[in-house]
């Protein structure tokens, strides 16, 4: 065996032995995000308030979704961008962010910096969407 194809493997092995704790912890917590969504129960009498920015706010009641994501599909046209981090919200009934504007919501007046797919709602809960300005 060549010194080249000793180095490759060596490599080889070096750069498996370092990825897979990643790909264990990424594996096992995108099993416990699916195993709590799946079994969490659908939470009742949801309101979801959309704020276009634009003075145009809509309010929606009575609804039933065990996720600020699915309250949202319930009432309006919705555009996803996936990421590892979870489901971006990047437009609202073709109300699309850009490089200075996004999409952001609250729970119940309190700013989540969850994905918007991974927050458990409970009853009575209010989900507000908003259109903001970044503030870099």
């Amino acid at each position: 065996m060549n010194a080249e194809k000793v180095i490759f493997i060596c490599l080889t092995i070096a750069i498996g032995a370092a990825i897979t704790p990643f790909v264990t912890m990424y594996t096992i917590y995108e099993v416990d995000r699916i195993y709590r969504l799946n079994n969490t129960p659908i939470a009742s009498n949801i309101t979801v308030t959309i704020d276009y920015g634009n003075g145009t706010i809509e309010n929606h009641y009575d609804l039933a979704a065990n996720t600020p994501l699915k309250a949202l599909q319930l009432v309006a046209v919705v555009s996803i961008q996936s990421s590892i981090y979870g489901d971006y919200v990047d437009g609202i009934n073709g109300h699309f962010g850009d490089t200075t504007h996004g999409w952001g919501y609250e729970v119940n007046n309190v700013s989540v910096m969850d994905a918007a797919s991974d927050y458990i709602l409970g009853n009575n809960d209010r989900v507000l969407w908003e259109y903001f300005l970044f503030e870099w």
